[in-house]
């Protein structure tokens, strides 16, 4: 870019309308009056960053011009009209001569200031406002990004990404309930730059982010040619949103987008991808009522429900992502039922995502479904353009296929026990009849209880007469395989008692199970 001169400066310093002018404040006046008589020319060195040279006037008519030429005098009409402050040349080596011309009475008023854009850690914060603001509401054909939407990684952060289709009607508006930065592109285009003529400065865009330095300030940004499309026209473009000083009291909104889409369908189990073909229908004591396979775009997608998963019963939400090669954690997934919001992992393995089933308080704070419930699921995947998304609802020990059912995932019963693990003692099978008790003394040092059973059949723990408490039993205390297949429990740790020794109790039924006791 060449280097601005003295034209440049003069063109831009014309383009301050007369209809624009705004009073001083009093106080700056008065102690700026005596400097401005003495000066009437006025040389100010601009070094580093770039700056604005801001006029406020006492009375219409007023210009300020670099070099020598002035305009015409313009009729004084008083107006207070806020004056936009100009941008000046960036560099060390421009200075700037003001000259003031035009109408101005005899006691007429004028205040030139010259401003240095502050940056981030220099400006005064004023801090978090209480209570919290909330954000503005949209319209139906707004997409709306928060610090809900599905998150996945970002250089420096934590992105937010949706696919909305624009209009030719369509552009963004961007909110923080407390100072911070937003960073916005669409298809890869910087939406939040700030360009690079330096007459078009704007000290809220600098480096790729839109900053706002008071809580609850909102910007409205138009859609660049590239990306908007023509009139009558849709596109459909991935947002990306990576705020920046804080990920919360946020919202991106994508205005006048092409209408919401229609519910996604679920499909039949036999047309699952490949990557989540092995969902099974039984599992953990409960089964798969629904599935659907999900756009991983990071934009909520609303789920069309079947009639018989709106009864009222309790469901749990199990997310499988692709990503040959991995069992780790792909993406996360935003569940988001009739409200109410959950944030789980999105992992490529169906066994390990499975293991939902065996965490009551998982989807706990999710309300049950009901006619009329509405569900969106948002993901957002590092690899694959889908995802499966399926709910499983309990069911009762008597009306569960424990034959159709395999073993749920387990670890190594003993890997969370520290030092060496001695097997104690082992309970004869022969005398866990059903409904059948044997009562266990427990020394000092026991660490726990390992079930193994092979058919049908539960096994009960009592401790001290009450029911056991710890993984792998439900709140009865019944261990239950959930398959026929055999099946061993991890360490159940209820049993330790530093006070002395306690007494574990085992109710059988059905198909007599083995249980064993760890010492360390």
């Amino acid at each position: 870019m060449m280097a601005p001169t003295t034209e440049d400066l003069r063109s831009v310093l014309r383009g301050m309308a007369d209809d624009q002018p705004a009073p001083a404040p009093r106080d700056l006046l008065a102690d700026l009056r005596a400097e401005r008589s003495r000066r009437r020319r006025h040389r100010a060195a601009l070094a580093g960053a770039a700056a604005v040279a801001a006029v406020v006037v006492g009375v219409s008519g007023m210009q300020l011009l670099g070099g020598d030429e002035a305009p015409p005098p313009a009729d004084g009409t008083g107006s207070t009209t806020d004056v936009t402050p100009v941008p000046l040349p960036p560099g060390e080596d421009v200075s700037l001569e003001a000259t003031w011309t035009g109408d101005v009475p005899a006691r007429g008023e004028a205040v030139l200031g010259v401003y240095r854009e502050a940056s981030w850690a220099e400006y005064d914060s004023p801090g978090w406002p209480d209570p919290p603001l909330n954000p503005p509401g949209h319209g139906e054909d707004a997409v709306v990004l928060d610090p809900t939407s599905a998150a996945g990684p970002a250089p420096g952060g934590t992105a937010r990404s949706a696919t909305v289709t624009l209009t030719s009607d369509s552009e963004l508006e961007l909110w923080r309930g407390i100072p911070g930065g937003l960073e916005v592109e669409v298809d890869g285009v910087r939406i939040t730059a700030d360009g690079d003529a330096w007459q078009d400065a704007d000290a809220e865009l600098r480096d790729g982010v839109w900053t706002a330095f008071a809580p609850g300030q909102r910007r409205t940004l138009a859609l660049p040619g590239d990306v908007l499309p023509g009139p009558g026209e849709t596109r459909t473009v991935t947002v990306t949103v990576v705020p920046r000083a804080g990920d919360s009291h946020w919202q991106v909104a994508v205005l006048a987008t092409a209408g919401v889409p229609a519910a996604l369908e679920p499909v039949d189990r036999t047309d699952l991808p490949a990557f989540a073909a092995d969902l099974p229908e039984w599992h953990a004591g409960h089964r798969l009522a629904a599935a659907w396979t999900v756009p991983s775009t990071g934009v909520g997608t609303r789920l069309a429900l079947p009639d018989d998963l709106t009864e009222g019963n309790p469901t749990t939400w199990v997310l499988v992502c692709p990503s040959p090669g991995s069992t780790g954690m792909v993406a996360t997934a935003r569940v988001v039922v009739d409200g109410a919001e959950v944030e789980r992992t999105c992992v490529p393995d169906p066994a390990v995502a499975l293991t939902a089933l065996l965490e009551p308080t998982a989807f706990a704070s999710l309300p049950d479904l009901g006619p009329g419930s509405s569900v969106q699921v948002a993901v957002l995947a590092v690899e694959g353009e889908e995802a499966v998304v399926a709910t499983y609802v309990p069911v009762p020990y008597e009306d569960f296929d424990l034959a159709a059912a395999r073993a749920p995932l387990a670890g190594d019963p003993m890997a969370a026990v520290r030092g060496e693990v001695v097997v104690d003692r082992v309970l004869d099978p022969s005398g866990l009849s059903d409904g059948a008790v044997q009562d266990v003394p427990l020394d000092e040092g026991t660490v726990g209880v390992q079930v193994t059973t092979e058919g049908a059949g539960r096994l009960r723990l009592l401790v001290d007469g009450a029911p056991a408490e710890g993984w792998g039993v439900d709140q009865e205390g019944w261990w239950t395989s959930w398959t026929e297949d055999r099946a061993r429990s991890c360490p159940w740790p209820g049993c330790r008692d530093s006070t002395g020794p306690r007494s574990c109790g085992s109710r059988s039924r059905a198909t007599p199970p083995a249980a064993s006791r760890s010492r360390c």
